[in-house]
């Protein structure tokens, strides 16, 4: 791989960098682990990609380097798991009562996150570095399969209470509400607003609404 092609800009989005919102509590093995986030977290804010070495890392955490060997064996598998500890979900999926406030509440839980934990450049780099690398890709779609399940718990929920058409495509439906913030995090590095959020969601079920009228009209016209 050739790591010198991509520089991570520092984000806008907060003048300070954050501990992961996953914190443990006790023993040495914690704390290190949540130095090495941080470190990792401020490298990739202030630099670019060369500089980001389990030689650097160490010494901004200040562990010994043969540490991040033995528990993590390659940068890029410590990278994956910073950023699985960043973006943890804390929380069962929500069960409001109606659709379009379970996805603005995961959708805003999702914002905050990448808001507070410099995530976004740790997406970037992910997501560029898993096309040529299998490894990053196979750990990223295992990571994305875990959080897939939580918005299908939503629309699970969302067809049981007759919000959803039964005949609702879950994979389309997960891509057309949350692939544009995904792809505004990759693009900006920046969270969205409340107000974005609402309206990405109310142009999602719209959307999906008018597709769910064509399928039932396209069925009667074959009857």
């Amino acid at each position: 791989m050739n790591t010198e092609r991509f520089a991570i800009q520092k984000s806008s989005m907060t003048g300070q960098l954050q501990r992961s919102p996953k914190h443990r509590t006790g023993g040495r093995s914690s704390r290190i682990a949540q130095d090495v986030i941080a470190a990792t977290q401020e490298l990739l804010m202030e630099g670019t990609l060369r500089d980001f070495t389990f030689e650097n890392v160490a010494r901004r955490a200040g562990v010994n380097r043969v540490t991040l060997h033995r528990r993590w064996g390659n940068k890029w598998r410590l990278l994956t798991w910073v950023l699985a500890e960043t973006m943890a979900f804390q929380v069962p999926p929500p069960d409001t009562g109606s659709l379009r406030e379970d996805l603005l509440e995961t959708l805003l839980g999702l914002n905050r996150v990448v808001a507070l934990s410099a995530s976004a450049a740790i997406f970037q780099v992910l997501f560029i570095e898993s096309r040529y690398d299998e490894t990053i890709r196979n750990v990223v779609r295992d990571y994305w399969a875990t959080r897939k399940e939580l918005v299908e718990l939503i629309v699970t929920h969302a067809i049981e209470k007759n919000e959803l058409s039964p005949n609702v495509n879950t994979e389309f439906f997960i891509d057309i509400v949350f692939g544009p913030f995904f792809y505004r995090v990759l693009r900006t590095g920046q969270p969205i607003s409340e107000r974005y959020a609402e309206t990405l969601i109310d142009a999602s079920l719209t959307c999906l609404s008018r597709l769910d009228e064509s399928f039932h009209e396209s069925m009667e016209s074959q009857t």
